[in-house]
């Protein structure tokens, strides 16, 4: 049924109504029911006693003021129609609240059609939206069939009116159909059925999309349309949907951020939108990455960089860069398979340029470690070591040092992991922890042998040899020490 003939002049429909049986016989199928039962009239004062079959009309110039609110709602509530409405396609289940939140929302389709829809005139009217939540879980299986045929372009024009295509505006027949998607879907997932979950949730995103000012259910429904295939081993699919996903949201931001005068809420609602589009970017990203699409994958990320960076959520930016990094050194590798050595040169560089770009991020949130790990990728293996080393990762320091040739810090580092290990046998010692001390001690004496080779290295180059000299030998008393407390375990017992 279009929306077109759901609003045929009452003349007419009057006249279809009388051509079908009433009461006098009983009613068989949905068709029946649901539509020649819940015809509007054209007297809008009919006695539902009288003429039991008849759907009393709102009144054209309803003031929405709340005296006739109540006026109008009592006579719905007398027409037996009603209820037969209610009985039908909910079940009958908590019939009296049912059908006030109908009548709520006739009103609404009321004001649609006056197009008194957001304004001052229809305050009294509750939101739709909650209405339709409450409806939604109460429906029946004819009448989520109703509901759905009443939604269809392709309906046959000569079929029975439906009631939910003569008494509820469009928009609230596609969210409520939307609504019974989604938890169809949740249902699915719960089943483990996942190819059924995503089939759902993308015909709630499809019922979403045709109501005005829900951006965010239509990108949460694909979303986890997108997870479902993923489950489902579909990876293909959900990348392409959370790509979808993902401009869904900063299209919505457009939107948000050109409303005007801007409110305070459109703001963080625009902030948040970014972010999640950002975050859906990034996860098709690793979903091609998985699938061997470098160049895709390099492309999402970028885009998703850029957007945390914009937002100054700069250690999301980082780690998008990082995969950038980490998914040119893949390319690298395969290159180097297959002997393309221009390709190897140039993925390379740009391997080298996003792990530079990823330690920038995370240096601007103080995460020196990551920074540290990403200036490794870089190769920058000096700078990596003084950042592994400000944000604690000593060990992990001495091997960047090693690696830039700076062995006398790196023996330094692992002096310092040594001591630190020392200061855990005393602790252990203290607690009655034997075996405890034990392994501390060899870890101790494993920093202490490293840092020695080292200083011995470094000592090969070294302007100051009595400084380095002086290293080694402190490192070596330790060494002797600890071997002798190995030697000896009871020396590490408590006392």
């Amino acid at each position: 049924m279009s929306a077109a003939a759901g609003r045929a002049p009452a003349a007419s429909a009057a006249a279809t109504l009388r051509s079908f049986p009433m009461r006098k016989t009983n009613v068989s199928g949905a068709g029946n029911l649901l539509g020649a039962q819940l015809m509007p009239i054209e007297d809008p004062n009919a006695d539902p006693v009288a003429d039991p079959e008849a759907m009393p009309v709102i009144p054209p110039d309803l003031d929405f003021q709340e005296h006739a609110l109540a006026a109008v709602r009592q006579a719905l509530l007398q027409a037996p129609a009603l209820r037969d409405w209610c009985n039908f396609a909910f079940n009958g289940q908590l019939d009296d609240l049912v059908c006030h939140l109908l009548i709520n929302l006739m009103f609404h389709k009321h004001a649609d059609d006056r197009h008194l829809a957001g304004t001052a005139t229809a305050t009294a009217l509750a939101l739709r939206e909650l209405m339709l939540a409450q409806l939604a879980p109460l429906l029946s299986h004819q009448g989520r069939t109703a509901l759905q045929a009443s939604l269809d372009a392709n309906a046959d024009a000569n079929a029975l009116p439906n009631a939910f295509a003569l008494h509820l505006a469009p928009r609230d027949r596609w969210y409520l159909n939307a609504l019974v998607c989604r938890q169809e879907a949740a249902d699915c997932l719960a089943r483990e059925e996942y190819k059924q979950a995503a089939t759902h949730f993308e015909n709630a995103a499809n019922g979403f999309a045709n109501v005005p000012e829900t951006a965010v259910l239509v990108a949460e429904c694909y979303r986890q349309a997108a997870h479902a295939h993923a489950q489902d081993h579909h990876a293909i699919t959900a990348a392409a949907l959370l790509v979808k996903v993902g401009l869904i949201e900063f299209a919505h931001v457009n939107v948000l951020y050109d409303r005007a005068p801007a409110q305070f809420e459109d703001v963080m609602a625009c902030l948040d939108a970014f972010a999640r589009g950002a975050g859906d970017l990034a996860a098709a990203a690793a979903l091609y990455r998985k699938m061997g699409l470098h160049s895709e994958s390099v492309a999402l990320n970028r885009k998703a960089a850029d957007a945390y960076a914009t937002l100054k959520l700069y250690a999301h930016a980082a780690r998008c860069h990082d995969e950038i990094a980490d998914t040119w050194a893949a390319i690298v590798d395969t290159a180097l398979q297959a002997g393309d050595h221009t390709r190897v040169a140039a993925a390379a560089s740009a391997s080298v340029q996003a792990a530079e770009n990823a330690a920038r991020c995370y240096l601007k949130v103080d995460d020196y470690v990551s920074a540290g790990y990403a200036m490794v990728k870089a190769g920058d293996y000096v700078t990596a070591g003084h950042a592994l080393a400000q944000g604690g990762a000593y060990a992990a320091a001495a091997v960047a040092f090693a690696a830039g040739q700076e062995y006398a810090l790196a023996g330094g580092c692992y002096q310092w992991v040594a001591q630190c290990y020392e200061i855990i046998v005393t602790q252990h010692q203290q607690a009655g922890r034997t075996a405890q001390a034990r392994d501390a001690t060899q870890e101790a004496l494993t920093y202490y042998l490293r840092a020695i080779d080292q200083f011995t290295r470094a000592a090969q180059g070294a302007v100051d040899g009595a400084q380095i000299a002086g290293a080694i030998a402190t490192a070596e008393t330790r060494v002797a020490a600890l071997r002798l407390a190995l030697q000896a375990p009871q020396a590490l017992a408590s006392e």
